[in-house]
């Protein structure tokens, strides 16, 4: 426990030493600027690991409470079975994340903000 306090203490820390300069220099910058500084430094490419990442990983917890959901399901027990229903509505909650997650940045630029050129969204 306190090991997790000690580690948030510090993230919060970085958080507000680092956030005010960096904000304050894209603040400076024009949109494209910051757009072109982005994708030069390879932050475009941080960013789109992450998102296909974040899309794995939901995509493997959607498969993990799908098949734990099953299991549960085949049980005697009515308890078991209810359980077995919560994993499986999860396991769909995180197929539709993996979806609004993709969706996200189409949505976007149908509004008419743009994101940026060299992050691909789609993790397929």
């Amino acid at each position: 426990m306190a090991m997790i306090a000690m580690m948030v203490g510090v993230g919060s820390y970085l958080f507000a030493t680092v956030s005010p300069a960096v904000v304050g220099r894209v603040s400076a910058q024009s949109a494209g600027e910051a757009e072109e500084i982005m994708c030069q430094t390879g932050a475009g490419d941080a960013v789109t690991l992450l998102f296909g990442g974040l899309a794995l990983l939901l995509l493997l917890v959607a498969g993990i409470r799908l098949t734990s959901g099953l299991n549960k399901k085949g049980s005697q027990r009515s308890d078991k079975k209810r359980e077995g229903d919560e994993q499986l509505k999860g396991a769909a909650y995180s197929v539709g994340g993996v979806f609004a997650l993709t969706a996200f940045p189409l949505i976007l630029e149908q509004v008419g903000l743009a994101t940026i050129s060299c992050v691909q969204f789609a993790p397929f």
